[in-house]
């Protein structure tokens, strides 16, 4: 196998998925100061996905996850957390530790979903190591999430109860 460099940065990937039924279409997310990508030539090339509210992992030890659902792959949401690093600025933006976004476009606009859970403990204080993100392979609104607690949502993220609290 031949491999060829298609992007170039500072981006650390830490999670790549291809759309279950099109494999042309991809989407990857990490850490290094970015939000997430999409890909609709099978990795070629890549563009920023649209966070709204806007997002900005800059100058943070941040994450992203992402996940398709499999059942319909237009659907994607994505798990976020910008932490600020030890000796780093803020992040700019919205910080966000947390925070669940939905895609109906195979990962390239995204809508914050859960604004009616603030402060949420989804992620705890790790969402930088500790970032999950699973959907059900037949319920595109059936998500769980984790990092040091779980929880899911069986309604797209609008509502989540929780499964596991890793404090206890």
């Amino acid at each position: 196998a031949n491999w060829t460099l298609t992007t170039a940065g500072l981006r650390s990937y830490l999670d790549a998925d291809f759309d279950p039924t099109n494999s042309q279409r991809a989407i990857a997310s990490g850490t290094g100061g970015f939000v997430s990508v999409f890909s609709t030539n099978g990795g070629q090339s890549w563009q920023n996905a649209a966070y709204t509210p806007a997002i900005s992992l800059g100058g943070s030890t941040g994450r992203i996850e992402i996940a398709y659902a499999p059942s319909n792959p237009s659907i994607v949401y994505s798990m976020i957390d910008a932490t600020q690093g030890a000796g780093q600025p803020p992040p700019t933006g919205t910080l966000v530790k947390g925070n669940l976004y939905k895609s109906l476009d195979g990962g390239a606009t995204f809508t914050l979903v859960n604004a009616s859970n603030p402060n949420n403990t989804f992620l705890g204080a790790q969402g930088n190591y500790d970032n999950i993100i699973w959907v059900n392979p037949q319920d595109p609104n059936f998500v769980v999430v984790g990092g040091i607690n779980m929880y899911r949502s069986t309604d797209g993220g609008l509502n989540w109860g929780a499964i596991a609290n890793g404090g206890n």
